[in-house]
């Protein structure tokens, strides 16, 4: 199983309780298929930024789910017969498709070797980046530059 993402534009001609049902029928399809729901959005009536299919507004619904890949030419097929759907959008939401990759922490198991990996003591003559240099220190180097 797959995580997908469903965002599709409904007609603005139907009202909130048909766009759910439209909603509902895409879950059933998921769920018959043994697939496993996730967030569902409510409904929201949107302005486009341009018409589609010469509607200038819609209804704009958003679904996440989890389902086998080899179902989804059939549920694009279900989406593409509903009228209603004027555009939809599947986004894969898995980095591959084993799952989300894991973060993995690594640990240094041995003493570093090479003088320059060893972490600088405080008795190093020269000054890091990170350390601030006295005041005088500073003012006495100015003075001879200048």
């Amino acid at each position: 199983m797959r995580h997908y993402e469903l965002t599709y534009l409904a007609s603005p001609k139907l009202d909130e309780e048909k766009v759910i049902q439209i909603n509902e029928t895409i879950n059933i399809f998921v769920q018959g298929k043994g697939g496993i729901l996730g967030l569902t959005e409510r409904p929201k009536n949107i302005q486009l930024a341009y018409p589609i299919k010469k509607f200038s507004t819609a209804w704009l619904v958003t679904n996440d789910f989890y389902i086998d890949e080899s179902l989804l030419p059939e549920f694009k097929k279900l989406l593409d017969e509903n009228k209603d759907v004027i555009r939809y959008l599947i986004i894969l939401k898995e980095g591959h498709k084993y799952g989300a990759p894991q973060k993995v922490t690594l640990e240094r198991t041995t003493e570093p070797t090479k003088e320059s990996e060893k972490e600088p003591t405080k008795d190093d003559s020269k000054p890091t980046g990170k350390e601030k240099a006295p005041l005088e220190d500073l003012d006495k180097k100015l003075e001879e530059i200048l």
